[in-house]
């Protein structure tokens, strides 16, 4: 009866070290997959920004074009 005791509690023990072991897998790629998300969010962010102020240097840009040709037009 004991020896039985002791191969349940050898069996409940390696399941618990394959559990650990698998969990530890998880957790590592879990946390990857967590970097390279915020990677890819971070990229996002700058290219907002970016894309901003290339919106910003259009919009200046438009309103030159506005105000030249207005300069031509009175000098015709």
């Amino acid at each position: 009866m004991r020896q039985m005791e002791a191969s349940k509690r050898e069996y409940i023990d390696k399941l618990k070290r394959e559990l650990d072991v698998v969990e530890e897998k998880w957790m590592h790629l879990n946390n990857e997959n967590m970097m390279q998300g915020e990677d890819y969010r971070s990229a996002a962010l700058q290219m907002q920004n970016f894309i901003s102020g290339l919106h910003q240097t259009i919009e200046g840009k438009n309103a030159k074009i506005e105000r030249d040709q207005d300069e031509i037009y009175k000098l015709q």
